[in-house]
């Protein structure tokens, strides 16, 4: 076949060939494009569905936003239990407590008692005043009377005339308190009126000594955490209820520093005191002291106080004197007699001796082991008697404890054993010292001459040769 003929037949057009091809690829692209369309409006609609809850749920959360900023601002934020409960003890205790000056010596705190102006404040914050006076917290200054005082137990019950209408305070039950308690001080520290501190009971049934000239001693003092300061004496500690379970007296010195070791506070228990009040707004003086007692003036038996007295052991309390009517004397003890034991308990100073008879009551035997001085033990029974404080109680304005010092413990400036290395000293805490320098604490003891040595007042003698009666 020539050229010509080739050029005669017809050609195939490629173009008819490839629409086929062509159609069926745009018709998938176009199913693609629609599909793709179809499935972006189906998710665009849940996003949508979506979108419009959120929205709505961000409306309404800014509208609940909106209608709490009214509930949460700065003046009705939520207020923990716990706040609610201590404002409401410190509102129920603030008008009770008041400020007690001695004039011309220091000032410290006192708690409302009657509704017609007894008040309770410690002995040692009215000691030899000879003008007192009380400012209420409303800010009124009235004069007070001394009813009378309990050098022991370091109170007083002092009294205004304010009407029949002054706020009272509530007592609690200081059986009740629990190491960990949370309790609030309330009181005039530094002379700063009106000032609430907060801590916990760190431990209770302390028998704990006073550095004061009277050397008194608290039974089964509460243990404090609460910042007590000079001022805070007389006071007022309360549990989270608003009631009274006990009045801040003492905090504990560090002899080496001479400072306040901090958040070691001590108080009398509320159910002692409403005890003695009661009886010293009756008669004007303690009549019952409701503490046991064994009759015996002794003192701490010492290694040096062995080898001076030629005493058969060194440790114990050794024997010096007997009470009128002693039971311990009754029951065959002797002067020179060292107590080493009572009941199950070892002795080994006068303050183990007191903590042991601390949990006994008037009329409960105790046995009672003895080394006589040729060095034989012996056991004896004693029926135990009340310790008489009324020589050393009173009342009449301006006297303070006069005979106090023949009935109190004999010891060192109220040091206590506090660990292994130091001893702390317990002070009482009058305040603030009239035209002297704020927060000034009782004299501590000087070691070595058994004086009390400081820039407070004249030196007083704080050791004696024997402890009296107990």
């Amino acid at each position: 076949m020539n050229r010509e003929d080739d050029h005669m037949k017809p050609r195939t057009d490629t173009s008819k060939l490839l629409r086929p091809w062509l159609r069926a690829a745009w018709r998938s692209l176009l199913l693609l494009v629609v599909g793709s369309l179809l499935g972006a409006t189906v998710a665009g609609g849940g996003l949508s569905a979506q979108s419009g809850k959120a929205g709505r749920t961000a409306s309404m959360a800014d509208a609940a936003g909106s209608h709490d900023s009214k509930a949460t601002s700065a003046s009705s934020v939520p207020v923990p239990a716990s706040d609610k409960l201590r404002e409401q003890a410190i509102s129920r205790i603030t008008p009770v407590v008041v400020e007690v000056t001695n004039v011309g010596k220091g000032l410290g705190s006192g708690v409302i008692l009657t509704r017609d102006g007894y008040i309770v404040t410690n002995n040692h914050v009215v000691s030899g005043a000879s003008t007192i006076r009380v400012t209420l917290s409303n800010g009124k200054t009235v004069p007070a009377t001394l009813r009378g005082f309990d050098p022991v137990d370091d109170l007083a019950v002092i009294k205004i005339s304010y009407g029949n209408t002054l706020p009272t305070v509530a007592f609690g039950n200081s059986d009740d308190l629990k190491v960990g308690e949370e309790v609030l001080a309330d009181g005039n520290p530094l002379g700063i009126i009106q000032t609430v501190t907060n801590g916990i009971v760190s431990a209770l049934h302390r028998v704990v000594a006073e550095g004061q000239n009277s050397n008194g001693r608290i039974y089964n003092a509460v243990q404090t955490s609460a910042p007590i300061n000079p001022g805070n004496s007389g006071g007022a500690l309360i549990n989270l209820a608003g009631q009274l379970v006990g009045i801040p007296t003492l905090t504990a010195v560090d002899p080496e520093f001479n400072a306040p070791a901090p958040g070691v506070g001590f108080a009398i228990p509320s159910n002692r005191v409403k005890d003695i009040t009661s009886q010293i707004i009756t008669y004007g003086r303690v009549r019952h002291s409701g503490i046991a007692a064994l009759g015996i003036g002794a003192r701490n038996v010492t290694p040096l106080i062995a080898q001076q007295l030629n005493l058969p052991v060194d440790h114990g309390v050794v024997i010096l004197g007997f009470a009128q009517n002693s039971p311990a004397q009754k029951a065959g003890l002797t002067k020179g007699d060292v107590i080493v034991t009572v009941d199950t308990n070892d002795i080994t100073s006068f303050d183990d001796l007191l903590s042991g008879l601390a949990t006994k009551k008037p009329g409960d035997a105790v046995k009672v082991t003895a080394v006589d001085p040729d060095g034989h033990r012996h056991t004896s029974t004693v029926n135990l008697n009340e310790l008489d404080v009324s020589a050393g109680s009173g009342a009449g304005r301006g006297r303070t404890a006069p005979a106090a010092t023949a009935l109190l413990r004999e010891r060192r400036a109220g040091e206590i054993g506090m660990g292994l290395h130091h001893r702390w000293q317990l002070h009482p805490y009058p305040a603030m010292a009239s035209g002297g320098r704020r927060g000034f604490s009782r004299p501590r003891a000087d070691r070595s001459t058994g004086r009390n040595s400081g820039s407070v007042g004249k030196r007083h003698r704080t050791r004696r040769s024997a402890d009296p009666p107990w």
